[in-house]
């Protein structure tokens, strides 16, 4: 069997951990741990099976290369309050990895309340366009969008970059 590493890195309380517990569990969890146990799920991509290990790391953590050498990581999605830093670090730190800039929180766009908050700072929630833009200024491999409370697009945003190989690595 072959065995490959998704590896979602971002900063602290951004969703990392509740993006990989509602894919694995199918809902949203009830208690949402700090961080979440390494696991691992049989995925078939073509005629191949393969082992995919889930694991998170914060941005603060030292990631590096010697940590996630190339062979092992296949992808990494980038969760963050400041996701151009982040997501740019991040491809400096894992040269040969494909960066994938994801956002977690898409339903909160249609909150009313979320989105009268952001406005009394000035702020609106993110659109496609600027994630969009966001990947291609910091040189991430692509933008992709969930909501991890209602699982919309959870599936996709992980399972992806394995079942579109085209999605290419630096």
């Amino acid at each position: 069997m072959n065995y490959l590493k998704l590896v979602v890195v971002g900063d602290n309380l951004v969703g990392k951990t509740c993006l990989l517990i509602s894919y694995v569990i199918q809902k949203f969890p009830e208690y949402i741990p700090t961080n979440f146990d390494p696991g691992s799920i049989n995925i078939k991509v073509g005629d191949d099976i393969y082992c995919l290990a889930f694991f998170e790391a914060s941005f603060s953590s030292h990631i590096s290369g010697n940590t996630y050498p190339s062979d092992e990581v296949l992808i990494a999605h980038v969760v963050s309050k400041y996701p151009g830093e982040v997501a740019s670090g991040t491809a400096a730190l894992l040269p040969r990895v494909a960066v994938i800039v994801v956002a977690t929180q898409i339903d909160l766009r249609a909150d009313e309340q979320t989105v009268q908050n952001m406005a009394r700072g000035g702020q609106l929630p993110v659109t496609i366009s600027q994630g969009e833009k966001l990947a291609r200024d910091v040189g991430a491999a692509k933008y992709v969008e969930c909501s991890t409370k209602t699982l919309e697009g959870v599936a996709s945003v992980l399972m992806r970059p394995f079942l579109q190989p085209s999605i290419p690595r630096q």
